[in-house]
């Protein structure tokens, strides 16, 4: 966290670096968290009552005593029994917003502390949010990880989720995002706040309030589901086919676990007359995502296309729908 120099790079408004701060005065900085749980212990395999939990960890102590029960800072629980939705976690967080607006400018004075027996003046900023995949978009306000934008640190399409060359994705740019959280924090109603996240894939969040908040740099990947939870492996191993009995390669061309078994030629001639006839996008999603049509046939029509193969049949079938829509032309070339 501290050899990355973020957080050397955060300025007050008065343009001076905010750490390390002079020697008469406190500066701190804290990683933010929030999850929900089950108050009567997870007895079922899906909570059914959910309380939300936020904590600040203070990132000034060493990594040895940050995650002590007695430094931990309980900033909140919100009872339940449900969870917030969406933007509804705004309520909550404005009001420890309020507080780190506080002790950002002008700061709170200390009458007394250890090494300050005449006082300090301290201040505090909040970087990181550090939380699953839930959490961490509902808290920064971005979209959900299922949603035609769903990375929270580039632009990249969900129907390009494939795509591993990461110099060709688009990054988010913050001035933008911020441009957007605030059209849809200003809109006049929910129709236009609805057509605004459909759009971008961002909602306001009350931490944007915090003048050095990035929601871009500062939103952070947490470990523990990824590593010590073993889903990386299983990402590694069953979604990427990653296996010693498998040939290596640079990682560039997709592969699955299981072969798919190409159907006939006149099973995909048939539908690829089909999508050449309909002219209605929504009469070909029907058709593709319907019983008549196989799942393995989408997959090949996307494969032999270079369209996105993963997902279930609804995702394959949107594949190819909205691949003819915006390439309606070349596509008719392609295949007569």
């Amino acid at each position: 966290m501290w050899d990355a120099g973020h957080l050397c790079k955060i300025l007050l408004k008065k343009g001076e670096c905010f750490l390390p701060g002079p020697a008469n005065e406190m500066r701190l900085a804290f990683s933010f968290s929030m999850d929900s749980f089950n108050p009567y212990h997870m007895k079922e395999a899906k909570q059914t009552i959910s309380s939300t939990a936020i904590w600040l960890i203070l990132l000034n102590l060493p990594p040895h005593l940050r995650f002590h029960h007695k430094n931990m800072f309980l900033a909140g629980i919100i009872p339940g029994p449900r969870k917030p939705l969406l933007s509804d976690i705004n309520h909550s967080l404005n009001i420890l917003v309020n507080i780190l607006l506080e002790f950002f400018d002008p700061g709170v004075l200390d009458s007394r502390t250890a090494r300050h027996k005449l006082g300090c003046r301290v201040q505090a900023i909040l970087v990181p949010v550090v939380a699953d995949m839930l959490a961490v978009r509902q808290a920064g306000g971005f979209a959900s990880l299922t949603a035609t934008y769903f990375c929270t640190g580039c632009s990249l399409k969900v129907q390009d989720i494939e795509n591993l060359d990461m110099h060709s994705w688009p990054q988010r740019d913050v001035v933008e995002h911020v441009k957007v959280a605030k059209q849809w924090r200003d809109a006049e109603g929910l129709d236009e706040q609805n057509a605004i996240f459909r759009n971008h894939g961002i909602r306001w969040s009350v931490l944007l309030q915090l003048p050095y908040w990035n929601p871009i740099l500062f939103t952070a990947i947490e470990p523990m589901h990824i590593f010590d939870v073993g889903l990386f492996q299983s990402h590694c191993r069953q979604v990427w086919g990653i296996d010693t009995s498998n040939l290596g390669g640079d990682g560039m061309a997709s592969s699955t676990a299981k072969a798919i078994v190409r159907p006939p030629d006149a099973e995909l001639e048939k539908w690829y007359v089909i999508i050449c006839s309909t002219g209605d996008s929504e009469r070909l999603h029907d058709q593709l995502s319907g019983r008549d049509c196989a799942c393995d046939t989408l997959w090949h029509i996307c494969h032999d296309n270079n369209l996105r193969r993963a997902g279930n049949k609804l995702q394959l079938a949107m594949a190819i729908t909205e691949w003819v829509c915006f390439n309606w032309e070349s596509f008719n070339e392609r295949n007569q």
